[in-house]
């Protein structure tokens, strides 16, 4: 599933190639993702209007449009995002091709269908979209990391940064590559963390998240779909030598998550 990383620079590259694009029309092929929307409202609702940007909030895409409408888009597991060039072919799994007045299209595809859309007319996210603190904002500081952390007593550390009630973005591979830099175990209790060990911790997630966004853009060189992960530090390495200390990299399933640590630099 991709990540708050990957996501910012799908939206980086979606506004770079469509921004000013104005939709001549809008074909849903497989109306799942739409819920309990109308397909034939959706497509006449879009048809007309000029994208403005695209920008991500959480781990989801979020569309403008020139009429202050706002196309919500979470991918999920499997959901991904082509363009189509003029007189191009639609991807087989297109669960909904927008076609632009210059010929060209985007289609957003899902082979499941989990993936959700939803087009509405204020910025307020639809009811599943992330609702936790975005942590590249400025108002995620060291002090809201530690209201956040103090308040869990049962959950380990792992699963209150992935969760998107609390911190929106953060998903399985950036979780361990955070608590990995931060040198904490993923199993830790959230308020069993010291003062000094949640500094470290807020630092770690301003740190991975921006050094994996510029590896990324160096990867997809503009492009706005796939997963880039050959620079992980240690997500997906299991029984490989920890970069820091060479001890073999665990694995173990946390809450049914594949979860990479080193029982040797991390506490």
């Amino acid at each position: 599933m991709p990540e708050l990383p990957d996501l910012t620079v799908f939206a980086e590259n979606l506004t770079a190639s469509y921004k000013n694009a104005t939709i001549l029309s809008v074909y849903v092929s497989a109306p799942k993702p739409l819920g309990a929307a109308s397909a034939e409202a959706f497509q006449k609702a879009l048809r007309g209007n000029t994208l403005l940007s695209v920008q991500r909030r959480g781990k989801q895409l979020v569309f403008s449009f020139s009429n202050g409408s706002f196309l919500w888009i979470h991918l999920m597991l499997h959901g991904e995002i082509y363009p189509v060039a003029a007189g191009g072919e639609t991807p087989r799994y297109a669960c909904v091709t927008i076609h632009f007045q210059d010929k060209r299209a985007l289609a957003v595809c899902d082979r499941t269908q989990w993936m959700k859309v939803a087009l509405v007319d204020s910025p307020k996210a639809p009811p599943w979209a992330s609702s936790g603190i975005d942590p590249l904002w400025p108002d995620f500081t060291v002090q809201k990391l530690h209201e956040l952390v103090s308040r869990q007593k049962r959950a380990n550390i792992k699963t209150l940064l992935m969760n998107q009630r609390y911190i929106g973005g953060i998903g399985n591979a950036f979780s361990d590559e955070i608590l990995w830099e931060a040198g904490i175990l993923p199993l830790r209790i959230p308020s069993s963390l010291t003062a000094g060990e949640i500094q470290k911790l807020h630092a770690a997630i301003q740190q991975i998240l921006k050094r994996a966004m510029n590896e990324i853009r160096r990867g997809i060189q503009g492009g706005f779909t796939g997963e880039i992960r050959d620079f992980l530090a240690i997500h997906g390495r299991k029984n490989a030598a920890c970069p820091r200390c060479q001890s073999p990299v665990q694995f173990q399933l946390l809450g049914g998550r594949g979860t990479y640590f080193c029982t040797t630099c991390q506490t």
